[in-house]
């Protein structure tokens, strides 16, 4: 067991993307910052995952790994020893990562942000509540964050007539 002295203004648990972020925006203001994880350091240039597929006998289709070879996260739909429950026997399945960076690390590659309907099921649907604030109350937010982290790709045609898909802010190639 690791023994510290020292006393820190601010103990976060876990460092996938809320963890990080609520770091980041933390000592910038001039905290001290301590974050907890539950599993190992990753090198994501290490190991298989920037291999292309054709570099694999199997394609990278699945092996010991939840999503194959060319996973690069540590974890899984189920942890021995960590109780994982649903509500009223439901199926739905969280999977967990237990390394430096978190789910962070097992993304998908992909990031949709809320659209204005997003924030007002209630009143379209019935169902749930609406949100306090709009789309329009946090769309610099978002902005911000996709300046921040990169976001690649392109944004949606407007052809495609996707109303609650809101462009974000993309790098080009």
């Amino acid at each position: 067991m690791q023994t510290n002295d020292k006393t820190y203004d601010v103990c976060i648990v876990g460092s996938g993307a809320g963890g990080g972020m609520a770091a980041k925006v933390l000592t910038e203001a001039g905290a001290d910052v301590v974050m907890l994880e539950a599993g190992p350091f990753f090198d994501s240039a290490e190991g298989d995952m920037f291999k292309w597929p054709y570099n694999s006998p199997r394609r990278g289709a699945p092996t010991h790994r939840p999503f194959g070879e060319f996973d690069a996260a540590f974890g899984g739909w189920e942890l021995g020893g960590e109780p994982y429950t649903t509500k009223d026997n439901t199926s739905f399945a969280w999977f967990r990562s237990r390394m430096l960076g978190g789910r962070t690390n097992h993304w998908g590659r992909i990031s949709l942000r809320f659209g204005p309907k997003d924030f007002k099921r209630k009143s379209i649907d019935g169902l749930g509540d609406d949100w306090p604030i709009s789309y329009e109350d946090i769309k610099p937010y978002y902005d911000k964050v996709d300046k921040l982290v990169g976001v690649f790709g392109t944004n949606l045609d407007p052809a495609l007539g996707l109303d609650n898909e809101p462009d974000g802010i993309s790098l080009r190639e």
